[in-house]
Order: structure tokens, then sequence, then C-alpha cells
């Protein structure tokens, strides 16, 4: 049986969002180096045990839609 969780990063740097999920992989991260250079919304690769997305947006935007919602 497979698990999916969802990770959404709000950086703008694909080299930092590289570095992030590099640290992550002991959990079942993976993503694909193609999709990070090439800003796209969802960057795991589908042998990831996690879906990650990068969200062009800014965190702080994010994250106050997200808490308004959740009002």
């Amino acid at each position: 049986k497979r698990y999916y969780f969802y990770l959404i990063i709000c950086l703008k740097s694909a080299k930092l969002r590289q570095s992030i999920c590099q640290n992550l992989e002991w959990v079942g991260i993976k993503i694909s180096n193609k999709l990070n250079l090439e800003n796209k919304s969802k960057i795991s690769k589908k042998s990831s045990n996690i879906e990650v997305f990068n969200i062009l947006a800014e965190p702080e935007t994010f994250m106050l839609k997200q808490l308004s919602e959740r009002l």
C-alpha cells in the first residue's frame, strides 16, 4: 500500500528547492531536476512517495489565503 503526502514549497529559487528536497529524500521525496528548473507547479517524480508542488506566489500571500479559507 502506498501513502501520499503533499509538500508545497513557495520558493522562487530552484537551487534552494532542490537543496531542501535533497535533505528530505529519507522520507521518500524525489524531485525532477528538469521540472524544478523549469519552475513547473508539480516538481516531484512519479516514483516519489510524496508529491511536491511549487506554488509560484509570495509565501505570505499563500499563507494568508490558506488562513482566510479556514476561518
